[in-house]
């Protein structure tokens, strides 16, 4: 009896030492990752029949929904098609582990699932495709949610004055274009774009008005100082171009009477080459002098004009 009551105390403290080590463990791992335990359920606890067909209902809903609100649906209905199918190899599998009195239900089940591992099979990826399902929904009203805020906002802004460039308003375009064809990384990324060209362009928009009234508000206070330095100005230019065409016109002068005098001495020596030292034959010296005589008459057109001109300048100087 002796020995069987100290059997049962080192039971018992065996018994309590294993329960406090448990204990110690599981709260430890509760601090360390508080959704560690949720997520364990989750992964344990399998969809029923019942639920996955009320999720394959909840699927359908949603597309009609997307499909109503002018969302692109090609890629819920292909997860639709997916999520279908998978309750189908799913309650094949329930059939083929549970057995059925129905012998041609039975052997459908084994052709459906002849290529599959369907021991392992179950309702929890009509769950899956449920959740895609339902992302994609959440993500295009997000989407289409900041276009509708984005075009508010360029609204709000173009009555007040900002100026967008072409760009601004062809990128929330496409973002919408995106967003219709189910491409949501694209579309994203396009708004994102969008949203910061809109704020470039109102803060821009709001230096250039600063900028602006500040001009304004300069020229008010200091008016005739502005009004003189202009006038300064528009006369320093004109007396700069006047004397800059004088010098022109007079230059041509110059360029035009050494011209003349240079044809002059031509013809000379043209006339010496003919009749004193016999070199050019009477071909050539027509040729010559009726060259020399049609620049030399240009030359006299031009320079009474240019002189006259020259001496109204002088005379506008005075």
């Amino acid at each position: 009896m002796k020995i069987n009551s100290t059997l049962l105390v080192f039971l018992i403290a065996v018994f309590s030492l294993a329960f406090l080590s448990y204990f110690e463990l599981n709260m430890l791992g509760k601090v360390i990752n508080p959704l560690g335990e949720d997520s364990s359920q989750n992964n344990l606890i399998e969809t029923t029949k019942a639920e996955a067909i009320e999720l394959i209902s909840q699927s359908e809903q949603i597309v009609r929904e997307m499909e109503d609100n002018g969302f692109g649906v090609n890629y819920v209905n292909d997860l639709l098609i997916e999520e279908k199918k998978a309750f189908e190899q799913a309650r094949y599998a329930e059939i083929l582990r549970n057995g059925s009195l129905n012998e041609n239900e039975t052997t459908e089940a084994r052709i459906a699932l002849r290529l599959v591992n369907w021991k392992l099979l179950n309702y929890n990826l009509v769950t899956d495709y449920f959740n895609k399902i339902k992302q994609a929904r959440d993500k295009a009203v997000d989407l289409n949610d900041l276009i509708s805020v984005l075009n508010t906002r360029v609204q709000d802004y173009s009555s007040s004055g900002v100026i967008f460039s072409p760009e601004d308003l062809t990128q929330l375009e496409e973002a919408g274009r995106a967003l219709k064809e189910e491409r949501y990384s694209d579309a994203d990324n396009l708004i994102n774009q969008a949203r910061d060209s809109i704020e470039s362009s109102r803060i821009e928009t709001s230096r250039m008005s600063i900028l602006t009234n500040n001009t304004i508000d300069f020229i008010k206070e200091n008016g005739v100082y502005f009004l003189g330095g202009i006038l300064i100005i528009i006369i320093i230019t004109i007396f700069t171009l006047r004397r800059l065409r004088k010098r022109r016109i007079l230059n041509r002068i110059i360029k035009l009477t050494a011209e003349e005098k240079a044809i002059k001495e031509l013809e000379k020596r043209t006339q010496i080459e003919r009749y004193k030292e016999n070199k050019i034959s009477g071909l050539v010296y027509n040729i010559r002098m009726k060259k020399y005589k049609e620049r030399l008459d240009k030359v006299k057109q031009e320079l009474p004009i240019l002189k006259n001109n020259l001496n109204n300048k002088k005379d506008k100087f005075k």
